[in-house]
């Protein structure tokens, strides 16, 4: 007596191990499990800023992880991360900056190139800011290609540093872009 069993894959197999009349089904669902197998394309990049580089590791409850990384002006953090299909992202930042003097200016950049810059927001005053996040203003949209990447951020000017909590791309179908990446 042979069996026939219905895979979830939809690809009918006896206990035999042949197909019968259903081979040229079982050649398309196996093509069908080849395109299954690719990564789904990247909708967020999530890269916590203390992952990694110069700068000091902070622990603050309020964080993301419940950890930063503190920058100083000069200082900058380079995190390298992957794309899975490419596309449109926009980006931001959360950090805190308890900024009793000047601002400090964030400078980020994607694969060494420029993609926008902005003035950190003080988050509070005299050791009370730290554990106080804000979110930067929207960088992009940039597009960026399908593979490997480097994000890096340097900090510009400012009185005590500033502290990275995480920084996110989300895919979006945003204006033109203005920055390709390679």
């Amino acid at each position: 007596m042979s069996v026939v069993l219905l895979a979830t894959s939809g690809v009918l197999v006896s206990n035999s191990g042949v197909a019968g009349e259903h081979s040229s089904q079982a050649a398309d669902n196996a093509r069908s499990l080849q395109l299954l197998e690719r990564p789904a394309p990247t909708e967020v990049v999530t890269i916590e800023g203390e992952s990694g580089s110069r700068g000091y590791v902070m622990v603050r409850s309020a964080a993301s992880g419940t950890r930063t990384l503190r920058l100083a002006a000069g200082q900058s953090m380079n995190r390298d991360f992957r794309v899975s299909g490419g596309g449109r992202f926009v980006l931001t930042i959360r950090y805190s900056n308890d900024n009793f003097g000047p601002s400090e200016v964030l400078k980020v950049k994607l694969d060494g190139r420029p993609i926008g810059s902005f003035t950190a927001t003080d988050t509070g005053d005299y050791g009370h800011g730290w554990n106080q996040f804000a979110t930067s203003p929207q960088l992009g949209p940039i597009d960026i290609n399908d593979g490997s990447h480097t994000l890096t951020i340097d900090v510009v000017g400012g009185s005590n540093g500033i502290e990275i909590d995480f920084i996110q791309m989300k895919r979006t179908t945003g204006s033109s872009p203005t920055h390709q990446s390679n």
